[in-house]
């Protein structure tokens, strides 16, 4: 790898015979976290790995170099610490013994999960993931890396706060991005400041993608929530995300551009919803935009706008101004104006908008005091939740102070039997008799609720079973008609389909095109360039060593040759 040897592994720019990077000051004397891959570690004999530009729960997020495309990637690897570590001194992950099963479930949930965020590339505000493989015994995906700056940082340097018209141009894209994803199936459930970006045409995108166990306390993953944007049930052992989930984070991000601050975290909130916001500040927010911000922002979800539609729509009461920022821009961008002549130091301001009828419940009962509801919760905690204060404490790494959490047990004890809409104290624990899930498609099988069909369905393994159509259910435990507990979980065996997959037809395709279909049907991608006289430039010519319509083993790696055009 000598031809990569003057690269810096942090910004993936030449820093020639310097050992400091003069672009971005960064030294390669600076080591690695623990456990991380070595810089210049090369995955797929293509993707250089870089410096690690983030971890969680779920892994390791680098930079990297493609050095087939010449140009800087971000590596994501699955890399859940709690579970794994590296075998030896090989790149090679060694699960953990005792929880092979669990990580078999995490590598699938994150592959799965990846594959429909890499389906959305096109969507303008989505992360460009271009390929998924497995390899070390775990799984990588690489997306485009693009200059950009956090949303946190783009405040910062307007101002502190945006102007309504220009954060509803910002945040439009994201919107439709979110709807996108849970038309899927799949949510974000990580959105921050710091996971919203802002790319130099002023246009906003998500990243930070991460599966589900991590953005929500008790799992088999160490939790990533951020503070001010975790909706309440992510602090919740159990309790169901949905697209409320996103429609709090994305509210609360919303609220940070034009405030400059968080809404205090949703655990603190429990005991009074209110959000303060300067007074100054409030005069310069549409009032509508504010009704429409209290409502995303409800603590309780059941009282929560439910669709990000529907918070769009809210949004859009009145028309706004169109204006586009970009990054530059924001040197010119200054605080806004105070339009009054304010007294003395600025005063913060409470605001309660008369809420809907049907939500009226939610600030009486915010307003009561929660002295009977607490004495009463902490006596059902210790009956229920009996492990609950010590499980909350221990997950201050979540970005949640332990102060705040401690404060919160017994109400969060009473959101959690509220939802369940249970009036008293159950003496014995209830049982149904298992559901019918064999032969059911997996991901229909998964759409079940708990509030509806009291169960959830949990993926045990997937196996290649040619007899049953990939994406089907070949087994369940407790089998059909056994006893098993009122909202608990059925595990299943899916099937991979047959271990032999048909090449598809790529010739004529883009690169990204082509990429998709073969990685669907399991086959990782190589790529080469060549020059061709009749396929323009950019475009699939067909495979190295294979032709379409072959069988091959499942994971097997294809070359594709991609067109230069005519050589001149």
């Amino acid at each position: 790898m000598a031809a990569y040897d003057n690269l810096c592994m942090s910004c993936m720019a030449d820093r020639g015979e310097d050992m400091v990077c003069p672009l971005c000051g960064f030294s390669e004397t600076e080591s690695q976290p623990p456990h991380a891959l070595p810089y210049r570690t090369l995955l797929q004999d293509r993707y250089l790995v870089g410096r690690v530009k983030q971890e969680n729960g779920e892994g390791f997020r680098y930079i990297g170099y493609d050095t087939m495309l010449h140009l800087p990637v971000k590596i994501r690897e699955l890399f859940p610490q709690n579970l794994c570590q590296r075998a030896g001194n090989t790149w090679e992950i060694q699960v953990s013994v005792g929880q092979e099963a669990v990580f078999r479930e995490v590598s699938n949930s994150f592959l799965e999960y990846s594959r429909i965020i890499g389906r959305l590339r096109e969507v303008p505000a989505m992360e460009k993931i271009y390929d998924i493989f497995e390899t070390n015994h775990t799984a990588y995906t690489i997306a485009e890396w693009s200059e950009q700056i956090s949303l946190r940082y783009f405040v910062e340097r307007s101002g502190g706060v945006l102007h309504w018209n220009d954060a509803r141009q910002l945040f439009l894209p994201v919107f439709s991005a979110l709807k996108e994803m849970h038309a899927q199936g799949i949510g974000h459930y990580g959105l921050s400041p710091d996971s919203i970006s802002i790319l130099k045409d002023g246009s906003m995108r998500l990243i930070d993608f991460a599966i589900r166990p991590v953005r929500q306390l008790r799992t088999s993953l160490q939790p990533d929530l951020a503070a001010g944007c975790a909706a309440l049930e992510q602090y919740v052992m159990n309790a169901p995300l949905t697209e409320s989930t996103d429609v709090y984070g994305v509210a609360a991000n919303l609220f940070f551009a034009l405030t400059g601050d968080l809404p205090l975290d949703a655990v603190q909130r429990q005991k009074d919803g209110k959000l303060l916001i300067a007074t100054n500040i409030l005069r310069q927010i549409p009032p509508h935009v504010v009704t429409a911000l209290a409502n995303a922002l409800q603590v309780p979800p059941e009282q929560r706008t439910s669709t990000i539609a529907e918070l769009e729509e809210q949004l859009a009461s009145t028309p706004a101004v169109t204006s586009t920022i970009s990054i530059e821009d924001t040197k010119m961008l200054k605080k806004i104006p105070v339009p009054y002549e304010e007294k003395g130091e600025e005063e913060s301001q409470t605001w309660e908008p008369p809420p809907p009828k049907k939500k009226s419940l939610l600030w009486l009962w915010i307003t009561l005091p929660c002295v009977g509801v607490a004495a009463l919760s902490a006596i059902l905690l210790s009956v229920f939740l009996p492990s609950r204060n010590q499980d909350l404490l221990s997950h201050s790494q979540a970005n949640a102070s332990s102060g705040a959490l401690a404060d919160s047990q017994e109400t969060m004890a009473s959101y959690s039997l509220h939802n369940s809409g249970e009036n008293s104290v159950a003496s014995s624990v209830e049982t149904m008799a298992a559901p019918n899930l064999v032969g059911q498609v997996y991901a229909d099988a998964v759409g079940a609720t708990k509030e509806v069909d009291h169960y959830d369905v949990m993926l045990g393994e997937k196996v290649f079973d040619a007899s049953v159509p990939e994406g089907n259910i070949i087994s369940q435990t407790p089998e059909p008609g056994e006893t098993m507990v009122v909202n608990g979980s059925v595990v299943v065996k899916v099937s991979q389909g047959s271990a032999r997959r048909t090449l598809p037809e790529v010739a004529g395709l883009s690169l990204a095109d082509a990429c998709e279909k073969i990685t669907a049907e399991g086959f990782t991608v190589v790529k080469i360039d060549d020059y061709s006289d009749t396929v323009p430039a950019e475009q699939v010519i067909g495979y190295q060593t294979v032709k379409a319509g072959e069988t091959l083993n499942y994971g097997t790696e294809v070359t594709l040759i991609l067109s230069k055009g005519p050589q001149e």
